[in-house]
């Protein structure tokens, strides 16, 4: 949640935030499969766990940072509307 209240902070949009994420899960699947997959033989049963586990750790991170972004931005008006800033 600290980071999407952080993006938002700084104007940047939802879009952006969300993008991030998923650019980043994605450059960590590269990397496991690219890297790890091919020099660690794992067996074949660990990869379907793995990648469960990946995915739900960044959907989880995409739907937090929403969340955070989404309670910076009602602080952020209601503070605007009651004229504190």
């Amino acid at each position: 949640m600290a980071i999407g209240e952080r993006r938002a902070n700084q104007g940047v949009p939802l879009s952006q935030l969300i993008l991030a994420i998923v650019a980043t899960k994605e450059h960590i699947w590269e990397h496991i499969t690219e890297e790890v997959l091919t020099e660690h033989a794992l067996e074949l049963v660990q990869v379907p766990e793995l990648s469960r586990s990946i995915e739900m750790f960044f959907d989880r991170a995409v739907y937090f940072a929403g969340v955070g972004y989404e309670r910076y931005q009602g602080a952020h008006e209601r503070a605007t509307a009651t004229g504190k800033r």
